[in-house]
């Protein structure tokens, strides 16, 4: 479901109860996921540590939704996850911009 024949790459991506041990791997991946528009992590031991070190993979992705349900995340998140929203809050705007230049 999430590779389509006229897109040959991963749009989607969900993981839930990923243990500690994998999240490196997690990290790697999402670093080739030029295409990833959902990001889905519910129910993992994040953390407020590992969301820093996935940030430069997310910012990579032209991500549209992210769900971080259940990855006992604090308030020490919320900077980067306003870094990830204002990014491809700003790319999508420019991506418009430059697309509406072409009429």
């Amino acid at each position: 479901e999430a590779l389509h024949a006229n897109k040959p790459y991963l749009e989607m991506m969900s993981l839930e109860g990923v243990q500690q041990s994998n999240f490196s791997y997690i990290g790697k991946v999402l670093s080739q996921c030029s295409g990833l528009e959902t990001l889905r992590i519910r129910n993992c031991n994040l953390g407020d540590a590992r969301l820093t070190s996935f940030l430069p993979c997310m910012l990579g992705c032209p991500l549209k939704k992210v769900t971080l349900s259940g990855c006992k995340l604090t308030r020490k998140s919320a900077y980067n996850m306003c870094k990830i929203i204002a990014y491809h809050g700003c790319r999508r705007d420019t991506l418009q911009w430059e697309h509406s230049r072409d009429y």
